[in-house]
């Protein structure tokens, strides 16, 4: 069974996430709307929001499998 999910199709929840440093070209999987995508990393950056916190900003280049249209 894949890692990222736990029992049947199920979401891990974020407290049972992993932290691991993102890099660029890193093969990642996400959800979109309870879908499972998968997808290559492109981009990291760091943006400040209006209340001055920072947010990390990934940008991922997804790909659709034919089970996923």
């Amino acid at each position: 069974m894949p890692s990222f999910l736990k029992g049947k199709n199920e979401r891990k929840s974020p407290q049972e996430k992993i932290n691991q440093a993102l890099e660029i070209d890193q093969r990642v999987v996400t959800f979109i709307e309870d879908q499972l995508f998968r997808g290559t990393v492109r981009y990291i950056g760091q943006e400040e929001d209006a209340s001055g916190n920072m947010h990390t900003i990934v940008g991922l280049e997804l790909k659709r499998t034919e089970k996923e249209k």
